[in-house]
């Protein structure tokens, strides 16, 4: 029996996958390497229509993915995405796709069955391997469960070049997965939510009592110092006659007024202390 033609061999392939996520549910590590095939063989036989329906069918099962993806199965993704840019003739989706290839699988090399020597898409794979990994940013912890990126767990995500997302549950069960372009949102997700210090509040002092104004205390303060003014001021009265008794020599009056005026004076500073004192205890 004559073997079939290669380009009829591959014609089958893809009209057989034309109905296969029908028949089936593709959404499992196996139907990515199937489409990821089917599509490699549509583009080495040229076969745009072929590539288009696979590359197409390989997009839907891996955004419906029910098993975590690999490294290996997120790099022959993008290896498939690469494929599909240089189709389009998109030359920088081409080095960004092969840029997530080599990201995920370093040391890949792009077989020559699907890029001769001296073939642009080749050339392409070349200026991919010129570039540095790239920039990286934080992606925010889900509320349960992990992350990963490229089939590899982590909460870094690349900032240059596309990639593969997943979200897990606590189980290890797959509950999102996406393909984020470069410069595309990632797909927002329960978040954790940070909780809240609870540091001991601190105490806040109650203001100080207020004193009662003591009455008796601030009266008699008052009436101390009337006093010592009404003394101070006998005391000039008794100046006056003590200064009359040493003009006429009466000896007997200058020693009574000496001794009354110095009485009188040291009195008044006296009552006038005492007074001031109960005045200050009692308003304070």
């Amino acid at each position: 029996m004559p073997m079939m033609p290669r380009a009829a061999a591959a014609a089958l392939a893809l009209a057989a996958l034309a109905v296969a996520p029908a028949a089936r549910a593709g959404c499992d590590a196996r139907e990515i390497s199937l489409l990821v095939g089917q599509s490699e063989v549509a583009f080495t036989e040229m076969d745009a229509d072929g590539f288009q329906n696979a590359s197409s069918a390989l997009a839907a099962s891996l955004a419906c993915q029910q098993e975590p993806v690999t490294p290996v199965q997120a790099a022959s993704y993008h290896r498939v995405r690469a494929l599909a840019a240089f189709f389009d003739a998109d030359a920088l989706g081409t080095v960004l796709s092969f840029q997530a290839v080599l990201a995920t699988m370093p040391g890949y090399q792009l077989p020559l069955q699907i890029a001769p020597e001296g073939h642009p898409l080749r050339q392409r794979f070349e200026e991919a391997k010129q570039f540095a990994p790239g920039d990286v940013f934080e992606l925010v912890p889900p509320a349960h469960g992990w992350l990963t990126v490229d089939g590899t767990r982590t909460r870094n995500a690349p900032a240059a070049r596309p990639f593969v997302f997943q979200r897990l549950d606590d189980d290890g069960s797959v509950k999102q997965t996406a393909y984020v372009g470069t410069g595309s949102p990632v797909p927002s997700y329960p978040t954790a939510v940070p909780t809240m210090s609870t540091a001991a509040p601190v105490p806040v002092l109650p203001p100080p009592p207020k004193r009662r104004v003591s009455a008796p205390l601030v009266a008699t303060g008052a009436v101390l110092g009337a006093a010592a003014a009404g003394m101070y001021g006998a005391s000039f009265l008794f100046r006056g006659q003590y200064d009359e008794a040493v003009a006429a020599g009466d000896e007997a009056r200058i020693r009574s007024t000496y001794w009354t005026t110095n009485g009188l004076a040291g009195g008044s500073i006296g009552a006038l202390g005492i007074g001031a004192t109960c005045v200050l205890v009692g308003a304070f």
